[in-house]
C-alpha cells in the first residue's frame, strides 16, 4: 500500500515535469497543487465502454475529478451513461455532469477557456467533433490552438446500440 502511494506521487510529479518541460508552467503547478480535472465530452451516439475506461483510468492515475459534457440526442437518459456513472461511484471518482445543447467542439473550447484546471479533454471519436464538417468554419484547427490542454481522441470506438 505504501509503494502504491509512492508510485502515485511519482506519477503526479512526472506529469507535472512533462507539462513544465513543454512550457505549461501553470498546468504543472496545478498538477502538483491538486484541483485538477479531466473533461470527458460525449454525445449519446458516442457512449462507449472504451472511452469510459480511458477516462476512469486517467482520473485514477492523475488523481483528478471528472467533468462530463454530454449532448443527448433524445430526451431519454442513456443506459450506458447511467452504467458509467455507477462505475465512477464505485471507483470513488468525483464527477460533475453537464447536459448541453449545441456544437460539441465549441462547448469544449468554451469550457476549457473558463476552467483552466482541465488537464486533458477526452472524446470518443473525431466524428463527434465534426472534424470533416462541410461548414469549414475556420474552426477546428483554429479552435484547437486556443485549447490549453491535450485533446485525447479515442478512435474507432465500438458504439453501443
Amino acid at each position: 500500500m505504501v509503494l502504491k502511494k509512492i508510485a502515485e506521487e511519482l506519477d503526479k510529479y512526472f506529469t507535472a515535469i512533462t507539462f513544465a518541460e513543454s512550457g505549461e508552467f501553470d498546468t504543472a503547478k496545478e498538477v502538483i497543487a491538486g484541483n485538477k480535472k479531466v473533461l470527458l465530452a460525449l454525445t449519446e451516439k458516442g457512449l462507449d465502454e472504451k472511452t469510459f475506461l480511458y477516462a476512469i483510468n486517467t482520473c485514477k492515475r492523475l488523481d483528478t475529478e471528472l467533468d462530463i459534457l454530454y449532448i443527448p440526442s433524445s430526451e431519454q437518459k442513456a443506459t450506458a451513461l447511467n452504467e458509467f456513472l455507477e462505475k465512477l461511484k464505485k471507483e470513488s471518482i468525483t464527477y460533475n455532469i453537464r447536459t448541453i445543447k449545441g456544437n460539441l467542439k465549441q462547448e469544449i473550447i468554451n469550457y476549457t477557456t473558463v476552467n483552466k484546471n482541465v488537464l486533458y479533454v477526452v472524446v470518443d471519436s473525431s466524428e463527434n467533433l465534426d472534424v470533416e464538417s462541410s461548414q469549414k468554419d475556420k474552426g477546428f484547427e483554429e479552435l484547437l490552438k486556443d485549447l490549453r490542454c491535450p485533446l485525447v481522441v479515442i478512435k474507432e470506438a465500438a458504439l453501443r446500440t
